[in-house]
């Protein structure tokens, strides 16, 4: 049975050094539920996939997914995507547990939210790929 995305992309940036999972020390990264604290934080979400797809008759699962920055300012919410962009953009092939990503690669350009109401920046980029069941 396939692992949840979310988590898996969490245990990626942790891994590879861009925040620490459910920290509440600067750059805490989260699933599915953004914290109130700390101010910088990685958030990320499951978001519509899709059923197996036959690729060169191997079975593949198409998923998406968001990243959400959270931080004091624009420039350091650019800087953070852009080495969650390093990562996840060269990281597959990779494998966790007994699933397979076969490919993650940005599915749309960074995007500034705006400002939530304690003046903190908010930015997002979604990303795509597949993975399979080994």
């Amino acid at each position: 049975m396939y692992s949840d995305i979310a988590r898996d992309i969490a245990t990626v940036l942790e891994d590879s050094g861009i925040g620490v999972f459910a920290s509440s020390s600067d750059w805490g990264i989260y699933v599915h539920k953004e914290p109130t604290d700390p101010i910088n934080c990685i958030t990320i979400y499951d978001l519509d996939g899709s059923a197996a797809n036959t690729l060169q008759e191997k079975t593949a699962e198409y998923y998406l997914f968001q990243v959400r920055v959270r931080c004091s300012g624009f420039v350091g919410c650019r800087e953070k995507l852009d080495e969650i962009d390093e990562v996840l953009n060269y990281k597959a092939p990779f494998t966790l547990d007994t699933t397979r990503y076969t490919s993650c690669t940005s599915a749309m350009n960074q995007q500034f939210l705006g400002y939530n109401d304690n003046n903190q920046a908010i930015m997002v980029k979604e990303y795509r790929g597949f993975r399979k069941e080994i």
